[in-house]
């Protein structure tokens, strides 16, 4: 696993095996069901978490979570392709879209992937690099996602 830094970190000392958690976030048990004989029962155990959650949890493993994701889409305005995913090599903090002030001739504004840190902390962000192009390097990570060979 890794920490939001980039750093290798052990957790539990054992690697983590998905199906095995999809078999216990689908558990009934921990909304404070017991499951018997194709029947859902009222346990005499305290609930670990809210029916609620347990729930959205399972929607969003059988894919019914699509709502949030499109939502989470609508918030990227400007469909920035990497947003969230590219880190700076010198700082490791996420690379986040932000239009510039200036327009191109189509009135689109120019996009830049700037760093978290800076957006927050402006000049008194310790890492020397400020904004890069968005635009260039998605297109970038296009034409390599192109020329990747298939398997």
């Amino acid at each position: 696993m890794k920490s939001r830094r980039g750093n290798e970190m052990v957790v539990g000392g054992k690697r983590s095996i998905p199906n095995k958690i999809k078999v216990i976030v689908t558990n009934p048990l921990y909304k404070g069901v017991v499951y018997h004989n194709g029947e859902d029962y009222s346990g005499e155990h305290e609930a670990l978490v809210s029916e609620k959650l347990w729930q959205e949890a399972n929607d969003a493993l059988s894919g019914k979570g699509q709502k949030h994701k499109q939502a989470l889409l609508d918030r990227n305005t400007h469909r920035s392709l990497l947003k969230g995913i590219i880190r700076c090599g010198e700082c490791v903090h996420r690379l986040t879209p932000k239009p510039g002030g200036k327009k191109d001739r189509d009135l689109n504004p120019y996009l830049y992937y700037t760093r978290n840190n800076v957006s927050k902390n402006g000049k008194a962000a310790t890492c020397s690099l400020r904004n890069d192009p968005a635009r260039a390097i998605d297109d970038f990570a296009i034409q390599i996602g192109r020329d990747w060979p298939s398997a």
